[in-house]
């Protein structure tokens, strides 16, 4: 239904980066370059920077966690 989406963005054209795979909470969005590169655009600063990792499998995607001192078990 189209009155249940809300815009928060919008980005492109980015001609040399592939698909965004994630976004993090601060929302920045991770990209499969089309080397297989993974690239970061922060929409605080406009700006894109390679991540330095490599993507090893046909799927991928970002997960995020936070570390605690509690441990899972409890």
């Amino acid at each position: 239904m189209k009155e249940s989406w809300t815009k928060l963005f919008i980005i492109g054209p980015l001609p040399y980066l592939g698909r965004p795979i994630g976004i993090c909470k601060n929302k920045d969005i991770f990209f499969v370059k089309e080397d297989e590169e993974l690239a970061k655009c922060d929409l605080s600063t406009h700006t894109i920077q390679e991540v330095g990792i490599k993507r090893m499998f046909s799927r991928s995607q970002i997960a995020s966690y936070k570390e605690s001192l509690i441990s899972i078990a409890e």
